[in-house]
């Protein structure tokens, strides 16, 4: 366990955390959470994780929207299966979390998923083997699952709507990711980028914010965090 660091001066939450971020990437296996608001960058910081964990360009990054996954589907979408698995299974298809092997799966919002998908998933992590549907075999894949939630996960447990055994395995490691207004030393940096992001793509000659800009970004509390920004 780390100890607990004495200073009177407030840390930068978003120094705290890419530190933790930075101890993660030594083990590029093991599971993380990331818990914050929407719209905190919780999906720009998993691309971080992974490239820090990853050198390769080629590591694959996959992302799913665990809300978002057709339901009559869902084993599939997942896990793959083989021709002939079902009746529209007219050939074998590799699921998204095979597709992640050798880098990271991205679970956006994974408190979404339904307590059968909850099921499927905790069984795969426990071991890291896949059986696509329909198949005779497993098969072992090595990569990091990332998950999100918006709201905090251990209340979910209490209530029965999320597997309490899937929480405590994709929290190995939990990292909190602070809302905007938190952390308002960032919003004119990312203030600035915006800007030159868009006025580059706009074809707009947009160099900067007036004195009055400033002032009311800074004095707004942005409840839709960077997403609104």
């Amino acid at each position: 366990m780390i100890p607990a660091i004495k200073t009177s001066v407030p840390i930068d939450p978003m120094v705290r955390v890419r530190e933790e971020l930075e101890r993660l990437r030594q083990s590029p296996c093991t599971p993380v959470l990331l818990v914050g608001p929407a719209g905190a960058g919780k999906q720009h910081t998993a691309g971080l994780l992974h490239r820090m964990g990853y050198d390769q360009p080629e590591a694959p990054f996959v992302t799913v929207d665990c809300a978002a996954l057709p339901r009559e589907f869902l084993d599939s979408e997942l896990f793959g299966h083989e021709r002939g698995a079902f009746a529209e299974a007219s050939e074998a298809r590799r699921g998204l979390v095979e597709l992640a092997h050798g880098g990271s799966l991205f679970l956006h919002e994974v408190t979404a998923l339904p307590r059968p998908a909850q099921s499927m998933l905790l069984k795969f992590l426990d071991g890291m083997r896949l059986r696509r549907l329909g198949a005779q075999h497993e098969q072992e894949l090595s990569l990091r699952v990332i998950a999100t939630a918006s709201s905090d996960p251990r209340e979910l447990v209490k209530s029965g709507a999320f597997h309490e055994d899937l929480y405590r395995r994709l929290s190995v490691f939990r990292v909190d990711v602070p809302a905007l207004h938190e952390r308002t030393q960032e919003i004119l940096p990312l203030a600035q980028a915006f800007i030159e992001h868009f006025s580059a793509r706009m074809k707009k000659d947009v160099r900067g914010l007036s004195d009055d800009a400033r002032a009311q970004l800074l004095g707004y509390t942005f409840p839709g965090n960077v997403r609104e920004l």
